[in-house]
């Protein structure tokens, strides 16, 4: 005797994928499906050529079972924590593997993957590693790199000036003219844009830097700030570095040139000074045809074993450094005592 089964109790391949993306949140591929029957962790119906029908039946209850075993676990991805964080999935499986990041395999999505609870997230952000790195990352722009340190904007309607005077945490602070404060998302709400689009420069390749530092002013209406200006729009965020203190800036230029007309340099003249006061290490020369900024360090490279290598990576590491930057502040403090 044939046994006949109402269609409610029976889902079709689309109809799975429909309800797990509602018990699940996000619906899984075909492939994922066509995984989860192949390894035996979904069951069909029927075990005959489903291509005939053009697609495979599943029991209901079947499904509703499968979709609670196999429901999203909480937590992260490694994925998702890379952005987080602002680190590479292959660090974080580095510090899965030795200890310093917690994190739990479960079967997701047709393949074992990584979870990271909320609890293990917020205590690796407060781990002194990830405090070292954000201290070292770059934060004189926003991800989206639409937004940069020291930027001028001005509201079209007041017509009133500001600067974005901090950027922590992707989320920037401008200040006005008038000495209010504007946070994030308020910025371009409030009728503040870019006076300037920050365009992008061929990357120099060289790693050493002129530096400079710049005593932070409280008025934000200074000429001084328009040295930013100035870097901004000629040289571009590619080609510097710029860590900000408590009431100054390190400025770093890789050695550059900018080529200038007649007119540019007249109306820069006074940035130009101002580079050559603000110098700590490197060259600056105004030319008749622009801008030269140089460096006076020159490359050395030096063959290691293996093992040495790694014991100056150990080594740096311990001082929050780079292997070139711990080799150099060695050397100068040997050649200092001779």
């Amino acid at each position: 005797m044939i046994e006949y089964q109402e269609k409610e109790q029976v889902l079709t391949t689309k109809e799975v994928i429909e309800y797990l993306g509602k018990e699940w949140g996000e619906e899984p591929s075909t492939t994922t499906i066509y995984y989860y029957v192949r390894i035996g962790k979904l069951k069909q119906k029927y075990e005959d050529n489903w291509r005939i029908e053009g697609t495979m039946q599943f029991d209901k209850h079947v499904v509703e079972a499968f979709a609670l075993e196999y429901k999203r676990p909480e937590g992260y991805t490694l994925s998702e924590v890379a952005k987080i964080l602002g680190l590479h999935v292959t660090t974080l499986q580095k510090y899965i593997k030795d200890g310093s990041l917690a994190a739990s395999k479960f079967d997701f999505k047709g393949k074992p993957t990584y979870f990271v609870s909320n609890d293990s997230l917020a205590s690796f952000q407060e781990s002194d590693y990830v405090s070292k790195r954000k201290s070292k990352r770059k934060s004189f722009f926003t991800k989206n790199k639409e937004i940069y340190l020291y930027q001028s904007f001005r509201n079209e309607i007041t017509n009133d000036y500001g600067r974005i005077i901090r950027i922590e945490n992707n989320i920037p602070t401008l200040t006005t003219a008038h000495g209010k404060e504007l946070v994030g998302a308020a910025i371009i709400a409030s009728g503040y844009e870019p006076i300037y689009k920050v365009g992008s420069f061929k990357r120099v390749t060289k790693k050493n830097y002129a530096t400079f530092e710049f005593i932070l002013l409280n008025d934000i209406k200074s000429k001084d700030y328009r040295l930013f200006d100035f870097i901004y729009n000629f040289i571009g965020a590619e080609n510097i570095d710029i860590e900000q203190g408590e009431n100054k800036v390190t400025i770093k230029i890789k050695p550059f040139f900018i080529q200038l007309d007649k007119e540019s340099i007249d109306n820069y003249y006074e940035t130009f000074n101002m580079l050559e006061t603000l110098l700590i290490e490197g060259t600056v020369q105004l030319r008749h045809n622009g801008l030269y900024i140089g460096t006076d360090f020159e490359s050395i490279t030096i063959n290691v074993p293996k093992n040495v290598k790694e014991q100056l990576r150990e080594l740096a590491n311990e001082s929050d450094l780079s292997i070139e930057d711990y080799l150099k502040e060695k050397l100068f403090n040997q050649l200092k005592i001779l």
